[in-house]
């Protein structure tokens, strides 16, 4: 995610199109972070994480949202609380 911005934007319309795609929530969350929008990122992880559980098992290991360790909403995320 080069261009946070624009990566935000074209999920924001993927979900316009489908509102259950777990793939542009997730997508979404990783613009967020990189946008310091660490909110916004926890809801789309959320969302992510409700239609597709198996997102759970990759958040630890992204990179992309390493900004996001030590919020207490993302450890929730990791242990599914």
């Amino acid at each position: 995610l080069n261009e946070p911005q624009w990566a935000a934007n074209l999920c924001s319309q993927a979900l316009k199109l489908d509102a259950e795609n777990s793939q542009a929530y997730y997508q979404l969350a990783r613009a967020y972070t990189r946008l310091e929008m660490h909110d916004e990122a926890i809801q789309s992880l959320q969302q992510a994480i409700r239609f597709t559980e198996s997102y759970r098992g990759e958040l630890e290991g992204d990179e992309a949202l390493k900004p996001l360790n030590d919020l207490p909403e993302f450890q929730k995320l990791l242990v599914g609380t």
